[in-house]
């Protein structure tokens, strides 16, 4: 899942995360104290660059107070609404599939056996 930064002059920086959460993954991402958050983010960073002064970031481990702090406002910004858009697509991929396997022909069929 890779989500391009949308501010003016930063178009080309961008953050890939893996579409591939475990249910313990989701679980443990509600309620994290701020490095628990930041290991687990950058644990499901897949590919990242992220332009700011003085330097960028190419490797989730150079995710830093330090980095963050050079960081222009908007950009950081976009940054930490990240996270949760992206559990936010996890968890839609995953009603998609509950979807897609309710209104398959074998459940609809298995629905029709027990209605008859």
């Amino acid at each position: 899942m890779k989500l391009q930064c949308p501010v003016e002059g930063f178009e080309d920086c961008y953050v890939e995360f893996s579409d591939k959460w475990t249910r313990s993954e989701i679980k443990q991402f509600v309620g994290k104290e701020s490095d628990e958050f930041m290991d687990l983010v950058k644990s499901k960073i897949t590919s990242v660059y992220i332009r700011y002064e003085g330097g960028e970031v190419v490797e989730p481990q150079q995710l830093t107070d330090e980095a963050f702090d050079s960081m222009q406002w908007e950009v950081f910004q976009w940054f930490i609404v990240l996270p949760q858009v992206t559990v936010k697509g996890v968890l839609d991929l995953g009603e998609e599939t509950r979807r897609q396997s309710w209104l398959s022909p074998e459940t609809k069929a298995a629905e029709d056996s027990l209605i008859a």
